[in-house]
């Protein structure tokens, strides 16, 4: 059920309103008193870019990110050919309203860098540290890769106007060369520009036959559109031809380097499909991946790994690679060897995953079997500093892997019921962070199932050394990166928001957590609801069964008053655990989704954990959900007499099928809901272009044809 539902099938903005009668709270005895959220303060609430970095300066002295002002998005708009990139070459996965920030770590002073003009993001630092490297559009022509002189403070776009970068998801960045004289990017395909990318590359693979009976606007004018399919690809496999083709030319670009001094753009591999790209060490070699093959379900895309030489750089003997690596999700799990003799990659199974070594001097391979299925990875290979071999995750568990060991893979346990999220890297997010204590030690970041809450540990990698607890709290961290004597990273939770902090990692250093910034300083004047972690019991489907545990976030009122209760609202995605939003800021992020517009206003917010069948799934959702609500009423938070529920997108269809199957709520918001299965299945583009059929059949496991009372069944 995907997040945009296709026109003439959506709910879009569904409102019911049956007076829920509350009205703001006073807090006893407030270290602030309760003030409601604006709208507009939480409009103008600025964010990290989801998947961006945190890109520390070579002397430590400097951060550079990216934040966005949510005031300053952009709505999509209707011509369908800029879905995936907009009019300039932003993707969509960057969104709008992006800018590129400093902050100093002595003083934590903040400086817009790029000046609030158009979007700018995901800035690296060179080498020497007397530049930064960025996307933007900020000239109002298209994207392009800019640079910033620390020196003169000059900023200007490199390549000319015809360079046009082509960074498809959120977390691709540019990459420097060691000697920081080039910059190696993706550009759009040579004599392209962004409208003829959107016709060309991304355009229809079906075309509208006319079909006309009658004048404009006549009562014999067609009101059906025939379309032809342009695909050569016989009738039975033409669907997954045309889906491979859509999401393959998303990817299409020519992989090259940019001189930052002279402008002139040189061609690294043309009319690939590149998601990866890594340089060697030594800046001699690039290895990259290019999408052969997309499959509806991205465990199963094939790849071509490519190793090829720099213009100008002795190569040596080392052959050039290219492989076919079958189920490598976005071809994103590679990583050279610190000396650059080797590089390491991961392909999976159906119940194992492949750890692969390949010796680019001796031609040599090493493959290790792990004993867990594809979709358990979570992130790639991060090679130990001293190059003995890789950690990464998958399983709910951290695997080493050293090809030379007398046990060369092995579980590095963590305590039982935490869930690890995150292997720290260092600044350059090749290798694991080196924190002078040996190679031997990761830092892992994780959280506990049970509370939600998050550990920060040092894992050792040597068999027989202890697990040592570094830090934990309430809070939810992210983004982490170490450099030098420190991590840094995120940190918010319900009611506070996102900030960059760091602790030292030095043996017996400070593992406090010191604040960098202070990004939305406004917000330090209200009050916020505070979160707690709820649970309850779910019934069988079938009756036989022993009851399931299910858990829920509960959002307090601001000012909350014990033995009070309150209009509750329950925020429903189905398939979401949105018991992991426990600590995130305002429970979903800034903006209108922020939950502290209605904890202000003396509201109550339930977000219960949405696990469910899609066969039998409007069955499901009311008997996982209500229970979690008569777990805030016994709580003596909820009052049973106000009750709302709102949802967005699959929150919109799972709203509705709550609406269907029970009268308990007062109220309902849903916005681009669906709840016509076989509307949302058929549903095509205006250039013919179908966007959910293969998703729909994934799910329901047929057809409508094939399995009709299931799709009747479970539209609300």
């Amino acid at each position: 059920m995907t997040g945009r539902a296709g026109r003439g099938t959506a709910i879009s903005g569904l409102v019911i309103f049956i007076a829920l009668g509350t009205c703001p709270v006073a807090l006893a005895a407030p270290p602030h008193r309760v003030v409601l959220l604006p709208l507009d303060a939480a409009l103008k609430t600025r964010s990290f870019l989801d998947g961006g970095v945190i890109s520390p300066s070579p002397d430590g002295n400097t951060l550079a990110f990216t934040l966005r002002d949510d005031s300053r998005r952009q709505p999509e708009g209707e011509d369908e050919r800029y879905h995936w990139f907009g009019k300039t070459g932003v993707s969509t996965f960057v969104g709008g309203g992006c800018d590129v920030y400093l902050a100093d770590t002595r003083t934590g002073a903040l400086k817009n860098l790029t000046g609030g003009k158009g979007t700018s993001w995901n800035p690296v630092w060179s080498p020497d540290g007397t530049c930064l490297a960025f996307y933007s559009d900020r000239d109002g022509s298209t994207v392009g890769l800019w640079v910033w002189h620390k020196v003169s403070g000059r900023m200007r776009r490199i390549g000319g106007l015809q360079a046009i970068p082509r960074p498809l998801f959120n977390v691709e960045l540019p990459v420097w060369t060691p000697d920081g004289r080039q910059v190696i990017c993706k550009l759009l395909p040579t004599g392209i520009g962004v409208t003829q990318a959107a016709e060309k590359l991304l355009g229809a693979t079906v075309s509208p036959i006319p079909r006309s009976t009658g004048g404009k606007g006549s009562a014999e004018a067609a009101t059906v559109t025939v379309y032809r399919s342009l695909s050569p690809f016989p009738a039975g496999d033409a669907e997954s031809a045309t889906e491979n083709r859509a999401l393959t030319n998303r990817a299409r670009a020519d992989l090259v380097c940019i001189d930052i001094v002279t402008g002139r753009v040189k061609p690294l591999a043309k009319g690939a499909f590149p998601y990866g790209y890594w340089l060697s060490p030594d800046g001699t070699k690039l290895a990259y991946t290019s999408i052969a093959t997309v499959r509806s379900n991205p465990a199963e895309n094939v790849c071509e790994l490519r190793v090829i030489p720099m213009p100008g750089r002795d190569g040596g003997r080392l052959p050039i690679i290219s492989r076919t690596v079958a189920r490598t999700w976005w071809g994103t799990g590679v990583r050279w060897s610190p000396d650059g003799t080797r590089i390491c990659y991961l392909t999976f199974g159906e119940g194992s995953t492949r750890c692969v070594f390949v010796g680019l001097r001796e031609g040599t391979e090493q493959t290790f079997s792990l004993p867990f299925a594809s979709r358990d990875v979570q992130e790639v290979p991060l090679w130990e500093p001293s190059g003995k071999g890789v950690v990464f995750l998958g399983d709910r568990k951290v695997w080493s892997v050293r090809p030379d060991a007398p046990t060369p893979v092995r579980d590095l346990s963590l305590p039982q019921g935490t869930r690890p999220l995150q292997i720290v890297a260092d600044a350059d997010a090749t290798h694991v962070l080196h924190a002078g204590v040996g190679t031997s030690v990761v830092w892992v970041r994780s959280r506990e199932d049970g509370t939600k809450r998050e550990t920060l540990y040092r894992v050792p990698v040597e068999p027989g050394s202890p697990l040592e607890k570094a830090w934990e709290g309430d809070d939810r961290l992210g983004m982490a990166v170490g450099h030098s004597d420190f991590l840094y990273f995120l940190r918010e939770s319900a009611n506070q928001p996102t900030d960059i902090w760091r602790m030292g990692v030095r043996p017996k250093a400070d593992t406090s957590p010191k604040r960098i910034t202070t990004i939305n300083p406004a917000l330090a004047t209200y009050l916020f609801g505070e979160t707690r972690l709820l649970e309850w019991r779910v019934p069988s489907s079938d009756g036989t069964s022993p009851p399931s545990l299910r858990r829920g976030v509960l959002l307090l009122p601001a000012g909350y008053e014990s033995g009070k209760r309150y209009p509750l609202i329950v925020r429903v995605y189905a398939g979401a655990p949105l018991s992991d939003r426990k600590n995130v800021w305002g429970t979903w992020g800034g903006g209108v989704d922020n939950a502290q517009l209605l904890a202000t206003r003396g509201y109550a917010v339930l977000l219960p954990d949405l696990p469910f069948d899609y066969k039998a799934v409007r069955r499901d959702i009311p008997d996982a959900v209500l229970p979690g609500v008569d777990a805030a009423v016994a709580l003596g938070v909820a009052d049973p007499n106000r009750l709302g529920v709102i949802g967005h997108s699959q929150g919109g269809y799972t709203a509705l099928a709550l609406l269907t199957r029970t009268d308990r709520f007062r109220a309902a918001v849903v916005v681009s809901g669906f709840g016509n299965l076989f509307g949302t299945y058929g549903q095509m583009r205006g250039d013919g272009e179908a966007t959910d059929t293969a998703f729909r059949e994934l799910r329901m496991g047929g057809t409508p044809w094939e399995v009709r009372n299931r799709y009747v069944e479970n539209s609300p």
